[in-house]
Order: structure tokens, then sequence, then C-alpha cells
């Protein structure tokens, strides 16, 4: 169960080099070292270019690559319905197994505030957890668009500051306004409810 960066990461141990000498410029070193670390996006161009430069077989590559993804995605799943059907046991027992595995930071992450919020511990969670929601959530520029992104945040406003709780709404509502219905259904169910979930916490800072 490994994202892009773990398996790119594998593949240079492998062949024993160095991070400078596996990317050859064409990424920056410090920004491919947050790439195996799951904290950068690579993009396809610059995946490519770097299997080609270590001779490594793209089509063996996306073959190892699809089969962790959809591991990942079937554990998200499964601890996503756990938590609609407010099953704790389920939570507990899929955040253990995501805990002790090789699953990306972001799937960690995930399941650390899917319990919490079960649990209605949701704010004794550290800042250093908030910290890393906005690392590996926020910085990604589509993260409006992107579900789990959506879902993390509806389930941790309580995390943020209001003032920075009202920045990341208005960017949701500055960029869905007047074209929701042109999402799927169950994006329109999230943002509905992270409105809700900002109304009440308007309500709460007076």
């Amino acid at each position: 169960m490994k994202n892009i960066g773990q398996i790119l990461k594998k593949e240079r141990k492998i062949r024993g080099l160095t991070q400078e000498e596996f990317v050859k410029e064409i990424i920056s070193e410090s920004y491919y070292s947050k790439v195996e670390r799951g904290l950068n996006e690579i993009s396809a161009k610059d995946l490519f270019a770097i299997l080609d430069h270590n001779n490594i077989s793209e089509e063996e590559f996306i073959s190892k690559l699809h089969d962790s993804k959809d591991s990942e995605k079937d554990l998200e799943i499964e601890l996503l319905q756990a938590f609609y059907h407010k099953d704790i046991k389920e939570i507990n027992n899929i955040f253990e197994t995501i805990s002790n595995s090789n699953c990306s930071e972001r799937l960690k992450l995930t399941a650390l505030i899917v319990q919490a919020q079960s649990q209605n511990r949701i704010k004794t969670l550290s800042k250093k957890v908030r910290s890393r929601i906005n690392i590996i959530f926020f910085e990604n520029k589509e993260w409006e668009i992107d579900i789990t992104a959506l879902q993390l945040f509806c389930n941790s406003m309580l995390l943020f500051d209001f003032e920075e709780l009202n920045d990341r709404f208005y960017q949701l509502w500055n960029f869905y306004n007047c074209k929701l219905d042109k999402y799927s259904f169950h994006i329109q169910k999230l943002i509905g409810t992270i409105c809700i979930n900002f109304l009440q916490n308007c309500y709460l800072n007076n």
C-alpha cells in the first residue's frame, strides 16, 4: 500500500542512488524529497522523465501504483462507510490497520480525524495535526473538488481558528458560487454539510 513517492523511493534505494542522482535536475532535489514523503505532488511529465532517466519500466511502475492505489482506496471507502454508519468499533479497527501499514500520510491523517470525530474528541487533536492538514490537503490547488479533502475539512472544522476557518470557507464559497449544480450529488451534499457546520461555528463564535 504505497503512494507514488514511496514506490519511487524504493526504486531509488534499489539502485543505490541519492535523491539528486535519481532526479538528475528534472525537478529540484528539495521538491523531490517531499514527493517521497507524500508532501508534494509530481506531474506525469516529470514522473515519466525520472522513470526514463533511471531505466524503470513505465508499465511495471504503473502496475505497482495501480495495485497500491486500489488497496488504499478500498480502505478509505471502508473508513468513510463506517463513519457514515457510526460504527465506532469498525472505525477503530480500520484506524489500526491504516496506522500500522505503509499507507500514505494523507490516508493516515484522514483516519486519525475520522476516529477523533467519531469519539467526539476532535478538539483534543494537536496544532501539529492541523498543520499537517494544511500541508497535505490545502496546498493541493484543486482541494475544492477533492472529495477526500472536502470530507476531511468537513470533519475537522472545529480544529481551526475562526479566522482561518473563515478564509477556507470563502475559498469554497467563491469556487462553487452559482455553479454547484454542475458537480456530483456527493460533492453537493458535502458542500451543504460544510455550510451547516460553518454556520454552527459562526454561532459558537458569536
